[in-house]
């Protein structure tokens, strides 16, 4: 509930929540516990945020509507992801660090799509298709003003759980493990000198 209610992103909790607890009960409406009903905690935080926001605003999409001042829209995600790639050469008649920040968020994004699919053999399903969930709606209200309208996916991309347990289980290859461990070692060091030099922020 409480993640629902902080974050929109938060109601497809619902989706390995109904997975995991028909694959224990299967479709048997006698082995349903009450329990079951723990699963409605899931919307009802966004459900009580928006009573809120009606109650303040009169709209309880107040929030949805508030994206378009932060020049956000509403797009297909395959449309987004294409448009996306097809801008990166376009950063560059602005500064090189605009194009560097392009190929950052782009990189990261499809690296992470690719994980969730591998992940597919390697987690739970319902922990695949959560994560797939997931990107598909961040990346759905992209910055429609931007020359890269995926800014910040690196940032949101962070907090999707089935990322790292994907990554759990393909560190059981030492090879991996270890050029995991560099590659990421090296990134913080890069990515924390240029924030705190003022040239980056997620």
């Amino acid at each position: 509930g409480l993640a629902a209610g902080t974050r929109v992103q938060g109601v497809l909790l619902a989706i390995p929540f109904a997975m995991e607890y028909v694959s224990v009960h299967r479709l048997d409406l006698r082995r349903f516990r009450p329990s079951v009903l723990a699963g409605a905690l899931i919307p009802a935080g966004l459900g009580t945020y928006m009573l809120y926001l009606y109650g303040l605003t009169g709209d309880p999409l107040a929030f949805v509507r508030a994206e378009a001042g932060w020049n956000r829209g509403t797009m297909w995600p395959w449309q987004v992801i294409a448009t996306s790639l097809a801008d990166v050469p376009k950063t560059l008649r602005y500064h090189p660090y605009f194009q560097a920040h392009a190929l950052m968020e782009n990189g990261l994004l499809l690296v992470c799509l690719l994980l969730l699919i591998v992940g597919v053999r390697l987690v739970p399903i319902s922990f695949s298709l959560y994560g797939l969930a997931y990107v598909a709606v961040t990346v759905s209200a992209p910055v429609t003003s931007s020359d890269i309208p995926i800014t910040s996916i690196s940032r949101y991309l962070f907090v999707v759980v089935p990322l790292y347990v994907v990554l759990a289980r393909l560190g059981r290859w030492p090879i991996f493990d270890r050029l995991y461990l560099m590659l990421a070692t090296g990134s913080l060091a890069l990515f924390t000198t240029l924030f705190l030099n003022h040239m980056w922020g997620a």
